[in-house]
């Protein structure tokens, strides 16, 4: 295995538990989201993107051949949609001091380093 292909699969493994971590926060504040729309932008992205990264990362992990473009196109739109949500998450929960209030922050912390995670995924993606 070569350094690149060691570093991808860091960052994948990295990417997925970060993932699931956004997620698993998810569950804890997301009755406390005000509006549809916003409930539906943010439980789309957090449970969406999850889905999604499993599967791409499904194909990479079991050795099989993989199309970089097509995976560096949704490592870019989950990049814009953790950075997206997690902005949301941290604007929407800062002034609130309940335990929803910090999962929300936390949520959206953890949403912003998994939008830099997956946007350096793209980038080795694209120099592999």
């Amino acid at each position: 295995m070569t350094d690149l292909n060691k570093k991808t699969t860091i960052v994948k493994i990295v990417a997925l538990i970060l993932a699931s971590v956004c997620y698993g926060l998810l569950i804890g504040f997301h009755a406390s989201i005000q509006t549809p729309y916003e409930r539906l932008l943010i439980c789309a992205v957090f449970a969406g993107f999850l889905v999604l990264y499993i599967a791409l990362v499904i194909g990479v992990f079991t050795g099989r051949e993989v199309d970089k473009d097509l995976n560096s196109v949704w490592a870019l739109y989950g990049f814009a949609a953790y950075i997206g949500a997690g902005v949301l998450c941290i604007i929407m929960y800062s002034d609130n001091s309940s335990t929803e209030g910090f999962l929300g922050v936390a949520t959206g912390a953890v949403s912003i380093v998994q939008g830099l995670v997956v946007g350096l995924d793209a980038w080795f993606l694209q120099n592999n």
